[in-house]
């Protein structure tokens, strides 16, 4: 539920990589795709000036907790270059997530259980 907001509290800032002008995410797009077949598969943009443009998953990914998930960033440098930059995730949002998950499964279970009984 919170897993995207925790991971980002919890993310160290030299994590991300600088964000670009709006006009150049088509340019972004284009040079990571080609470069790299995972950003093919999937890619998030993001427009908030505290986050990465441009991510997607290398290794891992999936629900549950990872701790081989792999997350590549990328940007453009001023010369229009693209930069990447490979990090982990963050375990903690993935945890909480993990967390939230199970228990909303168990109280549906009891739930059920205690209709059935009265």
């Amino acid at each position: 539920m919170f897993e995207k907001e925790i991971s980002h509290w919890a993310t160290p800032s030299n994590h991300y990589l600088p964000q670009i002008p709006l006009e150049k995410f088509d340019t972004l797009i284009t040079k990571a795709s080609t470069n790299f077949d995972k950003a093919q598969q999937g890619f998030t943009v993001n427009f908030n000036e505290h986050e990465s443009p441009l991510i997607w998953t290398e290794t891992g990914g999936g629900r549950g907790l990872q701790l081989n998930h792999i997350v590549k960033h990328a940007t453009l440098s001023p010369q229009n270059e693209l930069v990447t930059q490979v990090n982990t995730s963050n375990e903690l949002g993935d945890l909480v997530d993990n967390l939230h998950r199970t228990v909303a499964s168990l109280a549906r279970s009891v739930m059920k259980t205690l209709v059935f009984w009265f």
